[in-house]
């Protein structure tokens, strides 16, 4: 529904049933509030339902009490999980057009093409606030896995939009000698390193963790020393992308 402004979406937005808001939308409800636009008793309700899911999650209870903190990885990643998210999202797949029935695609192709910038792109298959999985299969792999014999030849085609630019994960060959990796106690990679060792690249997901155990959580720095020798002269934009 089009609104005349960010104080009328936020207070539409609430009272059609949209408790919450990860954006920089809802800061409006304040002046909402103020010029009448939607009552502090509307607020209440959505505050009532998000808090009521959070308290039926244990989130104000210690851990020992809530059976969802007791749940290992390994249940969560199990075969049986596994199987069941599969089915969850075959079943959740729309197909908006098929045009010339093109789809389901012949059995006896010898090629297939696959172009798009996300096509093989791990990152693209996540969400906001999501977990890192085990392992993740592509568009451009589960075409693969799914037909057996075909060639299957893939072109990234075009970056994702004008300088937003698709990243790719530094392969092994061209760090020659490896990533030379040491870890600090404390943020200002003072001292000797705690750990010293040599990574074939970089790519690292601790989650919520440190990277051993007699590392602080949140209390440590790493640095990384290789050297980058290109398999083809040209221009090349390095990046580190990372979250805390």
């Amino acid at each position: 529904m089009a609104t005349s402004s960010r104080i009328a979406a936020a207070a539409s937005a609430v009272k059609t049933g949209t408790d919450l808001d990860c954006g920089r939308v809802y800061p409006n409800l304040v002046e909402a509030v103020n010029t009448g636009i939607i009552s502090e008793a509307s607020l209440d309700t959505s505050l009532t339902r998000l808090f009521l899911a959070r308290m039926k999650l244990g989130m104000f209870d210690a851990p020992e009490h809530v059976k969802w903190a007791s749940i290992p990885y390994s249940t969560v990643d199990s075969p049986a999980n596994r199987a069941l998210a599969r089915v969850a999202a075959q079943k959740s797949i729309v197909l908006l057009k098929n045009a010339k029935n093109t789809l389901p695609l012949r059995k006896d192709l010898k090629t297939i093409a696959v172009i798009g910038p996300n096509a093989d792109q791990p990152q693209m298959l996540y969400g906001n606030y999501n977990g890192i999985p085990s392992f993740s299969v592509t568009p451009l792999q589960g075409i693969r896995n799914a037909v057996k014999g075909t060639n299957v030849l893939y072109a990234r085609g075009s970056e994702l939009a004008d300088g937003f630019l698709v990243t790719e994960e530094i392969p092994a060959a061209p760090l020659t000698g490896g990533v030379h990796t040491e870890f600090f106690i404390g943020r200002d990679f003072s001292g000797t390193p705690t750990i010293t060792r040599v990574d074939s690249t970089i790519s690292v997901d601790w989650a919520a963790m440190s990277p051993r155990a007699d590392i602080p959580v949140d209390s440590f720095a790493v640095r990384w020393t290789a050297t980058l020798t290109p398999r083809h002269s040209g221009s090349y934009t390095l990046g580190l992308a990372g979250c805390r």
